[in-house]
């Protein structure tokens, strides 16, 4: 029978140092991105997007690499959760060596919220990648694994429409590589 612990505890858990301590060297719990979790989680996108929830955290966005892992576009969370604050809305969150945070302007249609974190959509994800990420950090395959490859060229047609967008035409030039080598790497 499953106790009633759930398969996430946020921060520290309410442990102290020396408890919290115990517990993983004893494989009871497993530090996973902001939290702790239990051994016998089953993976999957809501417990992902629990991983990086946390109280402080509620007016914040998933985003970028910490989105893509949540997606399961990406095998391992990234070193540090990356969030985007809403235009306007001051983070309860403040951006630590914990945490990165910046503020983003998002349309409705580009969030969605799983197991009460907002995270951005797959596509919104997608496009935030090709258009920020730096030539070290890009990952063409992780890009591959959050849309469908018939969306592509949907997306570069929506850039080109598009005016004064930061980074634009190295997105478009990513999202055309991706175009013309879909079976490839």
């Amino acid at each position: 029978m499953r106790s009633c612990v759930p398969d996430i505890l946020p921060g520290d858990g309410g442990f102290s140092v020396a408890e919290r301590s115990a517990l993983v060297l004893d494989h009871e719990l497993y530090p996973l991105m902001l939290g702790l979790m239990l051994p016998d989680a089953i993976d999957g996108v809501a417990l992902r997007a629990q991983a990086v929830a946390t109280a402080r955290a509620t007016r914040l966005v998933a985003e970028l690499d910490t989105a893509a892992w949540i997606w399961g576009a990406r095998a391992a969370p990234p070193p540090r959760p990356e969030f985007a604050s809403p235009l306007g809305l001051a983070p309860r969150l403040s951006a630590t060596a914990a945490a990165q945070i910046r503020e983003v302007r998002f349309d409705p249609d580009e969030l969605t919220e799983i197991a009460g974190q907002k995270i951005t959509t797959r596509r919104r994800t997608a496009l935030d990648l090709v258009r920020y990420r730096t030539d070290t950090d890009y990952r063409p395959e992780t890009v591959r694994a959050l849309i469908d490859p018939s969306e592509i060229s949907l997306l570069v047609m929506s850039l080109s429409r598009t005016r004064r967008l930061p980074h634009a035409r190295r997105a478009r030039a990513r999202l055309s590589l991706l175009m013309t080598r879909r079976d490839g790497p």
